[in-house]
């Protein structure tokens, strides 16, 4: 499982079942974070003029990402995260 160290994670409580390892990713690196990528793409297209605007439109933004046949996988398509034996 990959993680970006952030807080909640480093905790004392959080603990991995032995059957999952853990990778960390490079500091400030949100280029390797899959979901960066996403919230970038939703940053790019909205502006919100209050609160009840930015949940509406998160809710039509994430229905039509999923919509969008192949977006995610094109948005987390990294090279090093591809099978070594396909």
């Amino acid at each position: 499982m990959l993680i970006d160290n952030a807080g909640w994670r480093i905790a004392n409580e959080f603990r991995v079942p032995p059957n999952i390892t853990l990778v960390n990713l490079p500091p400030y690196s949100p280029e390797s974070n899959v979901i960066e990528n996403v919230w970038q793409y939703l940053r790019d297209r909205y502006l919100f003029s209050g609160t009840r605007a930015i949940v509406d439109a998160c809710c039509v933004a994430w229905n039509n990402l999923i919509a969008e046949t192949g977006r995610i996988q094109s948005l987390a398509d990294f090279q090093w995260a591809r099978p070594i034996n396909p």
